[in-house]
């Protein structure tokens, strides 16, 4: 049995061995004349590429180039997008005021003996008015 294992191990160390990359070794002077070459080429390649790409922007119109609206268009719908916002906001912090007026009268009129139940329905007020001001 042991035998066995000795030439399974034995058997995985050389699958392994033999599935590692052979190393590169170092070309000398032959290796870096390879690498040159090779770098010329793709630094050749690479400016002939950057030269055709270059003289054919030039060649072609601005076609695909959307014109840019006038500022005065630009401002107008700026203004247009904040308006609704703007009127939003402004309900919702309407809708806070108001609530707490009425909390506030109604508690005096109640002279404070119901101050945690207008309290919550105050809160309830408000809350269901920002939502309505914001969502509507």
């Amino acid at each position: 049995m042991r035998s066995l294992v000795w030439v399974a191990v034995i058997g995985l160390c050389a699958a392994v061995g033999c599935a590692r990359k052979p190393t590169s070794t170092d070309g000398g002077a032959a290796g870096w004349r390879a690498d040159k070459a090779r770098e010329s080429a793709e630094a050749l390649a690479l400016g002939s590429v950057n030269a055709a790409a270059e003289a054919q922007a030039k060649a072609v119109p601005e076609l695909y180039r959307k014109p840019e609206p006038p500022a005065e268009q630009v401002r107008e719908q700026r203004a247009a997008e904040r308006l609704p916002v703007a009127v939003r906001g402004a309900g919702g912090v309407v809708a806070v005021a108001l609530s707490a007026f009425l909390f506030l009268r109604a508690s005096r009129r109640a002279s404070g003996a119901r101050t945690a139940g207008l309290a919550l329905l105050s809160v309830t007020l408000a809350a269901g008015g920002v939502a309505a001001a914001v969502l509507v």
